[in-house]
């Protein structure tokens, strides 16, 4: 009888973004962060989104909302299942704006199929700005995305 492959891996997804506002603009680039767990048919994935405030000028002062989305699917591409996952809080107006700042996403649970067949796990995520005039979602040059197998252990 085949079962899952039990994996434990960590993913970290860079994207330069750019958003059409003064004082941001290519600061705007953000990291994604997390790990995926595999074990016992349930595969687990949490993350973070890391955002360097640090450059931005100092009257620049937006609330701040990160998300990721974890979605499983067949090799075939049929997909099976979403999850977009971002802070419980929502937004976040910083109070350090010297450093950059790691907001916790939280994570995703996904019950595998049976029989056990290979799948596809695809990660990606991105970051919204909102000032008094609007809001502004991050617009990566290469959108951070990746894709990985879970893959039956014979």
């Amino acid at each position: 009888m085949s079962v899952y492959k039990a994996m434990e891996t960590d993913f970290l997804l860079r994207s330069v973004a750019y958003v059409p506002q003064t004082g941001i603009g290519f600061h705007a680039s953000y990291t994604l962060r997390g790990t995926i767990r595999l074990r016992d048919n349930k595969l687990f994935v949490h993350g973070r989104a890391i955002i360097p405030l640090a450059v931005a000028g100092r009257d620049i002062r937006p609330d701040i909302t990160a998300y990721m989305t974890a979605e499983l699917s067949r090799v075939s591409g049929e997909k099976l299942m979403t999850q977009r996952f971002s802070d419980a809080h929502g937004s976040i107006i910083p109070t350090d704006w010297h450093t950059s700042m790691s907001m916790f996403l939280g994570g995703a649970e996904f019950v595998l199929p049976l029989p056990p067949e290979s799948l596809t796990l695809k990660i990606w995520g991105n970051v919204e700005y909102t000032f008094s005039e609007g809001r502004y979602v991050a617009n990566p040059a290469f959108p951070p995305t990746e894709t990985f197998a879970v893959e039956v252990e014979e």
